[in-house]
């Protein structure tokens, strides 16, 4: 694309690659701290690296030979190649150097997240929580999540990870991991202690949705609501939630959803914000 071994070159690589380092930085594309960190550090060092190349590497032919002139050198001295020689030692150094803080500081990283980690575990007296087995079935769930998948599939599977890190033991359903056949969703219930409801626009509109709930209110299961609050995300207002309640056909589905509205109007929800602190107060 560009001239080898040129100015240009240098120009345009550095361009490029600081251009990428701002998109990644900008749009944080990893759901995980310590993989953004690190890619955002090899950006940084991709740059330093063509910022070190053109301040040290870049030396025009016309200023060779003006430069062995003036040190009284002829044309058949080293000059050139040992000048070349050292520029190329000082830019491996200076990557070295670059590489041995990307290092440093995805070591302090990975540290300080294996601390923030253990911070969030739930202990008691200086031991993990470790849950027994469902008690609604040996092979069941701690905890059934229960989504639409247009508006909640992302929420849910940060809440699932999250459990995980405060509860390893902790048993969770989501359908992405764990669900073969759609015909098993009751059964899935049933043998689930508890069912988390991640409460978005179009929710009560889902057929399978409707089929979670309604057993579970059939099966007087505990259910605890997590209600989005991002517009953006499937925020549903009051008003429209009744609505949706109102004009579902069968009477088992409409008194289930009937349940959750008067949750939402009594405000017994949690609400759901994608600031880190809090999601963990979630």
């Amino acid at each position: 694309v560009v001239e080898p071994n040129s100015k240009e070159q240098l120009w345009f690589g550095l361009v490029l690659s600081a251009g990428f380092a701002v998109v990644t930085i900008q749009t944080r594309p990893y759901r995980d701290v310590l993989p953004g960190i690190i890619q955002a550090a090899a950006q940084l060092q991709v740059l330093f690296t063509y910022i070190s190349a053109g301040v040290l590497f870049y030396f025009p032919v016309e200023l060779q030979a003006t430069a062995s002139q003036d040190a009284g050198l002829s044309e058949g001295d080293d000059a050139g190649s040992d000048q070349a020689h050292t520029l190329g030692l000082m830019l491996v150094l200076a990557n070295c150097s670059a590489f041995a803080m990307l290092a440093a500081i995805v070591s302090y990283s990975a540290v300080k997240q294996h601390r923030a980690l253990r911070a969030l575990a739930l202990t008691d007296g200086g031991a993990l929580v470790e849950l027994d087995p469902p008690s609604a079935s040996a092979k069941g769930f701690h905890l059934f999540l229960s989504h639409v998948w247009r508006h909640g599939q992302d929420q849910v599977g940060v809440i699932k990870s999250m459990l995980l890190v405060m509860l390893p033991s902790i048993r969770c359903f989501l359908d992405v991991d764990s669900l073969q056949d759609l015909a098993m969703l009751e059964a899935h219930v049933r043998d689930s202690d508890v069912v988390l409801i991640l409460l978005t626009a179009d929710y009560l509109s889902s057929r399978n949705c409707r089929r979670e709930l309604t057993e579970a209110v059939r099966l007087s299961k505990p259910i605890v609501v997590v209600r989005e609050t991002d517009p953006n995300h499937g925020l549903v207002t009051l008003a429209a939630l009744r609505e949706e309640a109102e004009t579902l056909p069968i009477c088992e589905d409409r008194d289930a959803a009937q349940s959750i509205v008067e949750r939402v109007a009594e405000g017994k929800v949690l609400e759901w914000h994608r600031e880190s602190h809090l999601k963990r107060e979630t």
